[in-house]
């Protein structure tokens, strides 16, 4: 499965990959939304998984803390430096969101009709998503997850030119396993290969697939359905909570505005409000359509800028080319329905893409706070969103103002994207009151 890269795609994932190294470098270890440092710290001076209740970030599957405590481990020996292997841990983020933007330009390239500049476009969106690059800079396991999602996607995207067989199933059936046991949300993953077993059994064309290869996919089927449902099937049995959250034991955000699910709103976006007051602010707090998108462009719930007149415009600017972004992704979005409606194995694309969309909506539902309301829960499906954009963008392109807009839109985000890194590095930022996490104690 190589990636080729034409010399376009190669200089804006360089550009994508030196952005997200200078926020790296820029951002300490101990700088993130949660604390996993404390998980990876437990596995590594035991290498025994905590207890679902011992902390925080303990209720999460736990592939990733066993990962990152050998990484810890490993580098520690070398270097004999705690710094230097916190920071290998965090540089792990970064990789993992480069590699993610090579497997979605590997999607790009072979799942989308031949047209470069759209897919150029697209994968540039991609490349200076502000959400992505900061998530990218955190000690967390969300690029982890984001990046096996996007394997899974490609392995199922390169099933459409190819008869279904136990060895594209199994393909398929890893990387999802891992993601489910990475993150809780990789679950949604499982519908691919449900939906390919559906196609299997009802598509005409798997009448030309043996009886052996049925029955093998079968199996195949069933046991990746108890080893990716084992681990929530585990914790279900133990707690007596169905997709149990740390908020089922600690009561610690509690206080977080707003509070009250009375207190907020599905049905309104306070674009108008976000404009004045780029950061968050009372204005915007119960909208969670502008929560959401918000978190997408610019450093809303601020971790890395502080709050001046610069970051306040480069906020502004975030948001309007964010607005523009997100109206051809509608437009991609319905163009994409009405072009897929009848074969299911690519319908089950969008609805993939909108379970990721309502991650955080039924967090939100379940516990109404501004925490609940991460725009990070969406991004295992941006290699879906990809191909949504490279749709639309291919129709812009057929227009001389439609197409002169889109290059302004795509030039503009990279601009102001580099622009928030350039601020952050340049230390402008040095006055957020960021709660850093304590270094946990280790061997």
């Amino acid at each position: 499965m190589s990636i080729t890269l034409n010399r376009y795609a190669l200089i804006i994932v360089l550009l994508g990959a030196l952005v997200r190294l200078t926020v790296w470098y820029a951002n300490p270890p101990n700088n993130a939304y949660d604390d996993h440092l404390e998980v990876i710290a437990h596995v590594a001076r035991s290498f025994e998984r905590p207890t679902l209740d011992n902390c925080f970030q303990c209720y999460h599957p736990p592939l990733y803390y066993f990962v990152q405590a050998m990484v810890l481990r490993g580098t520690h020996a070398i270097t004999g430096s705690f710094w230097i292997a916190w920071r290998t841990v965090q540089l792990s983020s970064v990789l993992f969101s480069i590699l993610h933007l090579l497997v979605c330009w590997k999607i790009l390239s072979s799942v989308t009709k031949p047209h470069l500049p759209s897919q150029l476009c697209a994968l540039a969106v991609l490349t200076f998503l502000p959400r992505d690059i900061y998530t990218s800079a955190f000690i967390a396991n969300d690029t982890a997850v984001i990046l096996l999602g996007a394997i899974a996607i490609l392995i199922y995207t390169r099933g459409f030119a190819s008869e279904v067989s136990h060895r594209l199933l199994i393909a398929l059936v890893i990387p999802i396993i891992l993601a489910a046991w990475t993150k809780q949300h990789g679950l949604i993953l499982w519908l691919l290969p449900t939906t390919i077993m559906v196609t299997l059994y009802q598509s005409p064309s798997a009448s030309f697939v043996t009886r052996d290869v049925k029955k093998c996919c079968v199996l195949i089927y069933l046991v990746g359905t108890m080893i990716v449902f084992g681990e929530e099937a585990f914790k279900t049995a133990t707690t007596g909570f169905a997709l149990v959250s740390n908020q089922h034991f600690f009561d610690w955000v509690s206080s977080q505005p707003p509070g009250r699910l009375s207190l907020v709103t599905f049905t309104d976006f306070r674009f108008r409000e976000l404009f004045r007051s780029p950061f968050m602010s009372p204005a915007t707090l119960g909208s969670f359509w502008t929560e959401v998108f918000a978190r997408f462009w610019f450093d809303y719930e601020p971790k890395f800028l502080a709050d001046s007149y610069t970051t306040r415009a480069i906020g502004r600017i975030s948001y309007c080319v964010g607005l523009a972004i997100a109206l051809a992704w509608g437009i991609g979005f319905f163009r994409a329905l009405w072009e897929w409606r009848a074969d299911p194995r690519k319908l089950c694309l969008l609805i993939v893409l909108c379970l990721f969309v309502l991650v955080p909506a039924a967090q939100t539902l379940r516990f109404p706070y501004f925490s609940s309301m991460k725009a990070m829960f969406v991004l295992p499906s941006l290699s879906i969103s990809a191909l949504i954009l490279a749709h639309s963008f291919r129709w812009m392109w057929e227009g001389l103002i439609l197409r002169t807009i889109l290059l302004s839109v795509v030039v503009s985000l990279a601009l102001s994207t580099i622009s928030q890194a350039y601020v952050i590095v340049e230390g402008s930022s040095s006055a957020v009151n960021r709660a850093l996490w304590p270094f946990p104690p280790l061997w």
